[in-house]
């Protein structure tokens, strides 16, 4: 407990004591000055005032009557105090003088210069080695600073921590005018605390209050002396502050790497505007981005990278034009789990338009992102069946064991060994729905597009996926419901409808079964180049490979 603490306490306590209990009070005279004092007997506390030979003895508690008048904050009776030669202003309880105490008030500036211009010590510091001055700066008061100051104030004294007042001051943007005051009556712009830490560098958070250090800082490249060995340039961009520009033009150094991997190009991508990204990358040296602790493209596919879509795209092109694109993109894949998987859902969720997502799809490719058959799921997802899809299959896909996704197609298209019957079977078996029923009736409902249901499919379907449907209806579960009725009904009658599959749903079945099996396929890409090379029409070609339905739903 503080000495402010502990002495607001005790005067809390003897406030709530009733007067009955009064008579079992200490008798002593500094405890009636006491009493007086909580009553607010002002004349009764001049006359015992005026009795007291030794004014500045404390009571048994260990503190003297100086203390609790100022936290009564009863002015009059602190002028009577004051007016007393011999009263010690300067004596300390746990660290505390009277000024240092008055200082933590919420109403501290009457009695603060009260205390100041009756000519207390204003350089004593607390237990913390937190001064006057200091405190009155973290109250923001000018009028108590400059007091301080003016009788006699150090301001360069440095606390527990070793920051001084021009430390605190900077701490909050509003509190300019004393940054101006404490420079003005010397304080070192240079200090640098026990954390490494000059004035400027604790200002960044400010452009107001970093405005006013600027010209006084002397070294632009120096670094904390804390855990995160940041630099003054990491310290501006990681406040998002313009005045980062300025010290780029002033020297400091856009290669810095700091002791946790922190690079000021990661820093810069977390900015709403590309400005400066594009400042450091022209300007950095391009190996450093190996040094840092993420791939610069997982921070800039992620949802932290907040440009506008068309700064994005291009800040995009321009890594990729530089001479270690590859090595970018290789970082990348090493270093972070499901690439492309990311550079899918960055794109889907920037809504970059169609030309663009399908010109980087390619440059990723073509610097040899490695494709798994679940990005092929998330491509379809997000943008159907279209050229994203294609061009991903017509790489090497790294196939995962058999599985049917939630989306059905892309299952029909990866799924190279099995026959269509089975991968449907499995996914009316496999993927049972929860929170998604729209959405896995929609697959089915496509289904119907390039197959026709077995009695299999329907067993499972009347028997498991309809019971879910009505105990969803039943307990009103979900904010689908009409939705998933009506999608069910559609269902449903296709069920009853179709039995019998058409010639070229058989023809198509068959002709993917002896073509893979004669020609030893193992993936969709050679499939693809097996059907181009045996120089059959484009439209057939699209049967095969699931692009054309085969019937019009």
């Amino acid at each position: 407990m503080s000495a402010y603490e502990h002495l607001l306490y005790y005067a809390r306590e003897i406030v709530n004591i009733k007067k009955n209990l009064w008579p079992n009070w200490p008798n002593s005279l500094i405890d009636c000055l006491i009493k007086a004092l909580h009553t607010g007997d002002v004349e009764k506390f001049k006359e015992l005032v005026d009795n007291c030979l030794d004014i500045n003895h404390p009571n048994e508690r260990g503190f003297s009557l100086i203390h609790l008048v100022i936290l009564v904050e009863n002015l009059d009776i602190l002028d009577i105090l004051l007016q007393r030669p011999d009263i010690n202003l300067n004596v300390q309880f746990l660290g505390e003088t009277p000024l240092s105490l008055s200082l933590q008030l919420e109403n501290f500036k009457e009695p603060a210069i009260k205390l100041i211009n009756a000519g207390c010590d204003v350089t004593i510091p607390n237990d913390d080695f937190i001064t006057p001055l200091q405190l009155a700066v973290s109250k923001n008061s000018l009028e108590v600073c400059e007091a301080l100051v003016k009788h006699g104030a150090n301001v360069n004294a440095a606390d527990f921590y070793g920051a001084t007042p021009l430390h605190e001051a900077v701490s909050d943007p509003v509190k300019v005018p004393i940054i101006q005051m404490l420079l003005f009556y010397g304080a070192d712009p240079t200090y640098r605390c026990d954390d490494g830490y000059t004035p400027f560098m604790r200002s960044l958070h400010s452009y107001d209050a970093a405005m006013e250090l600027l010209e006084y800082e002397v070294d632009f490249n120096i670094s904390t002396k804390d855990h995160l060995r940041s630099s003054t340039l990491l310290l501006a961009l990681s406040f998002k502050n313009p005045i980062a520009f300025e010290i780029i033009k002033r020297g400091g150094d856009v290669n810095y790497v700091s002791t946790l991997g922190d690079h000021p190009l990661q820093d810069a991508i977390f900015w709403k505007d590309p400005t400066m990204f594009k400042e450091l990358w022209l300007r950095m040296d391009k190996e450093v981005i190996f040094c840092t602790s993420f791939p610069i493209l997982d921070l800039y596919f992620s949802e932290f990278c907040h440009f506008n879509v068309n700064e994005w795209i291009d800040c995009l092109y321009e890594i990729f034009e530089s001479d270690i694109a590859f090595d970018i993109v290789d970082s990348y894949v090493c270093l972070t789990r499901n690439p492309f998987s990311s550079v899918i859902e960055g794109l889907a969720a920037r809504m970059v338009p169609k030309e663009d997502r399908i010109k980087i799809i390619y440059l990723f490719l073509s610097h040899s992102m490695p494709v798994e058959s679940n990005d092929v799921y998330l491509m379809y997802k997000h943008f159907g069946y279209n050229e994203e899809v294609e061009a991903l299959l017509l790489t090497e896909i790294d196939q995962s064991p058999f599985t049917v996704n939630s989306c059905l197609l892309p299952s029909l298209l990866l799924t190279i060994h099995s026959d269509v019957n089975t991968i449907v079977k499995s996914f009316i078996e496999d993927y049972v729905p929860t929170f998604s029923f729209p959405y896995f009736l929609k697959e089915v409902l496509l289904m119907f597009q390039y197959c026709t249901p077995t009695e299999e499919f329907k067993t499972v379907y009347f028997q498991t996926i309809v019971p879910m449907i009505d105990f969803v209806d039943n307990t009103g579960w979900g904010s689908s419901n009409k939705e998933i009725k009506e999608l069910n009904s559609v269902v449903m009658s296709k069920l009853y409808i179709r039995t019998v599959p058409s010639l070229l749903e058989i023809a198509r079945n068959a002709t993917r079964t002896i073509i893979i099996s004669k020609y030893e396929i193992k993936d969709f890409f050679q499939l693809q180049k097996t059907f181009n090379c045996l120089g059959l029409p484009k439209s057939v070609i699209d049967i095969l490979v699931f692009k054309l339905p085969i019937y019009d739903e």
